[in-house]
């Protein structure tokens, strides 16, 4: 079975994630960079994304995300 959803704001899908993906949209707010970082999802996943999917991009992939958005994480450096 799928289930399909759409999640049109940031605080909608932070409400959906869990673990690490939660401490990156954490760092996201902290810097203001919401709509930005809902534009980078758009971007990548233009057909939409399952949301475990989605979960372990936002988790393991931070990185990637805080560099193309221009974020500096204070706990990496």
């Amino acid at each position: 079975m799928i289930i399909r959803r759409e999640i049109n704001d940031f605080y909608s899908l932070k409400d959906e994630l869990w673990s690490g993906a939660i401490q990156t949209m954490e760092t996201i707010e902290e810097h203001d960079m919401e709509d930005e970082f809902m534009d980078l999802l758009d971007e990548l996943f233009p057909e939409g994304e399952d949301l475990t999917r989605l979960n372990d991009f936002i988790w393991f992939d931070d990185d990637y995300i805080f560099e193309t958005r221009g974020i500096i994480d204070q706990e990496n450096i």
